[in-house]
């Protein structure tokens, strides 16, 4: 089997490999530079436009004293979300976009930031606003 392997191996590579040689190199370089492209207008549209909410909702008194009461709009009264759930909202967004993608390349940029962000997320239990590190972990296997 070793055999016939290398011999299949060298014909695919001097048949269909070594003659197109460019035209493959040609073709990695557009579908990085698009990748990138989206990567980066996706981090600066959702990731890095993201503010940090501030609850200035005070805890009611009787709250405070008797943990037993329970108000019907404890959820409602919370207005908004911490920065670390409007970032896991993100990357979720970000599988969805990767799910419901038309095309391969789409899907492929969508997983790959679900993949890294979400790592970097639960690893570090936020991701940040450093621009440089997330794409450095983005695009170091590129």
């Amino acid at each position: 089997m070793g055999i016939s392997f290398r011999q299949i191996a060298n014909k695919i590579l001097n048949t269909y490999i070594q003659p197109n040689v460019d035209e493959i190199r040609d073709s990695y370089q557009t579908m990085y530079k698009q990748a990138r492209s989206v990567i980066e207008n996706e981090l600066q549209d959702s990731l890095f436009t993201v503010d940090i909410a501030t609850n200035t909702h005070k805890t009611p008194l009787l709250k405070r004293i008797w943990p037993f009461a329970s108000q019907k709009n404890d959820k409602a009264m919370r207005l908004s979300l911490s920065q670390q759930e409007q970032e896991f909202e993100i990357i979720n967004g970000f599988k969805e976009k990767g799910l419901n993608a038309d095309n391969a390349l789409s899907s492929a940029v969508y997983r790959g930031l679900t993949r890294v962000l979400g790592s970097i997320a639960n690893q570090r239990g936020y991701l940040g606003k450093d621009i440089p590190i997330i794409n450095q972990s983005l695009f170091s296997n590129f």
